[in-house]
């Protein structure tokens, strides 16, 4: 038996994206204009045609086996040089 499928990073923004988009009650145009993209991004994203960002954000986080989320996480502090790896400036 092999490890179970992770979703698609592009198919959970899909889904998270309609989901709080429908809570609130707002139509596509509603939140393109919130989210100051447009509508046609909005569609892009809520129908997982995202361009490769998402993914190679995915493969990032996988190959250093940490979250999307934790690659992303703005609190990350920037290395300096005592905090930088070994052999790395």
């Amino acid at each position: 038996m092999g490890k179970p499928r992770r979703e698609p990073i592009q198919q959970v923004l899909a889904r998270n994206t309609k989901f709080h988009r429908q809570a609130r009650n707002w139509t596509q145009e509603q939140l393109a204009e919130a989210s100051t993209l447009g509508a046609r991004k909005v569609s892009t994203v809520e129908t997982a045609r995202t361009d490769n960002y998402l993914t190679s954000v995915e493969k990032l986080a996988m190959a250093f086996k940490i979250s999307e989320s934790e690659l992303l996480d703005r609190s990350t502090p920037f290395p300096t040089p005592e905090t930088a790896p070994v052999g790395r400036p």
